[in-house]
């Protein structure tokens, strides 16, 4: 077919091949539409397919230096959410028989697949995890759909969104949308149920494996959501959100893989933190800017770049920070007592640990990651 992109190509293939009957959408100039009518049997697909192109300068780094580093968020990206707007308005202005169902077709890179999933269905679905009080008292971990900002419960025009990267497929349904029981026995759906490799929230629910947040509360009133979870599901106590934070993403040559996370004892996410980063990438300017934040931030104007030189908490014999070497007092106590983390310690939380929790709780702006750090040690104490 003509004027197509790379992406496109793959969405038209990887139909084709499974006996779909494929063809362009007639373009007219005064007015954007989708790109393809998928037909199989009595069934018809309207697809808008949205690609992403590689991060060459990463690539360019890896080549010259040897290594390379960037930093990719995890959960929502407004990026992300414009695109499937976007998507949503062409798929709308196409026109079709009203049982047609209309799929968005994303198709990611090489260049971490993983990562480009997970904010995708973090900002089609809104997920996030909610910690709750179990039967015997311990903390409970339940993901939560369209819990915050998402696309799919305003965009009921979208059926599903189907996912091709270099890993697989994966459908994910759009539990409003009003065609939502008629594509669950849709050839498209049913081909990645047989596989496993579909979301559907509604049926996570129905399961008990997860809450489903559907209400017209505003999401940026994030107690009236929990309150609306805690009355739907008669739960005892008021859930606990936990904020998906940025993470970063750390390939080596050949390897093309994620850094490993560290997490601290305390529960802060050493692999977050902009000191260690720019330590393990061995960028002295980037060391320096973190020196100047921290100077600024904590009002320490004579500390140098040895105290923001640092190999993470769990370092064996490496360099700590100057604040994680000297002042301290919740990792010589960990180390002393053996233990993974706080959360598995017998008189967690502590008072030592507490006053640590409390400042990092207060935290803005550069060093704002550190926040994580109590609803860490309650994941950690959920899953002992």
């Amino acid at each position: 077919m003509a004027h197509e992109n790379a992406a496109e190509v793959r969405v038209r293939t990887f139909l084709e091949e499974r006996a779909f009957d494929v063809k362009r959408v007639p373009r007219l100039q005064a007015q954007r539409r989708a790109d393809y009518i998928a037909t199989y049997a009595q069934e018809t697909y309207i697809i808008e397919v949205k690609g992403r192109t590689g991060d060459d300068q990463f690539w360019q780094d890896l080549q010259k230096e040897g290594w390379a580093f960037r930093e990719d968020p995890i959960g929502r990206t407004n990026p992300i959410s414009r695109r499937v707007r976007h998507a949503a308005e062409q798929l709308e202005k196409t026109p079709a028989e009203p049982t047609a169902f209309r799929v968005i077709a994303f198709v990611l890179t090489e260049d971490d697949p993983n990562v480009q999933l997970e904010q995708i269905e973090s900002t089609l679905y809104g997920k996030v995890p909610l910690i709750m009080p179990a039967e015997d008292g311990s903390p409970e971990e339940m993901p939560c759909y369209y819990f915050t900002f998402n696309e799919l419960y305003v965009l009921t025009m979208v059926d599903a969104a189907l996912i091709l990267s270099p890993a697989g497929s994966r459908a994910l349904l759009n539990s409003f949308s009003p065609h939502a029981s008629d594509f669950r026995r849709a050839r498209l759906w049913q081909l990645h149920a047989d596989e496993g490799a579909i979301c559907d929230p509604s049926q996570l629910e129905a399961q008990g494996e997860a809450f489903l947040a559907d209400c017209d509360v505003d999401r940026r009133d994030e107690r009236k959501m929990r309150n609306y979870i805690r009355r739907k599901y008669k739960l005892e106590g008021l859930p606990t959100h936990l904020p998906i934070v940025g993470h970063p993403t750390r390939r080596a040559v050949g390897r093309r893989i994620r850094s490993e996370t560290m997490i601290a004892f305390c529960g802060v996410t050493c692999t977050d933190c902009p000191a260690y980063i720019a330590t393990q990438a061995g960028d002295r300017e980037a060391m320096e800017q973190v020196l100047a934040h921290w100077r600024a931030d904590f009002n320490v104007p004579h500390i140098t770049l040895e105290d923001v030189t640092c190999d993470g908490c769990l370092t064996e014999g490496g360099r700590l920070s100057g604040y994680c070497a000297d002042f301290c007092k919740v990792r010589p106590c960990a180390l002393a007592r053996g233990v993974p983390n706080c959360a598995h310690c017998a008189e967690y939380p502590c008072a030592n640990l507490q006053r640590l929790l409390e400042v990092c709780d207060d935290v803005e702006g550069f060093f704002a990651f550190v926040r994580r750090a109590r609803a860490t040690l309650l994941q950690a104490a959920a899953a002992k």
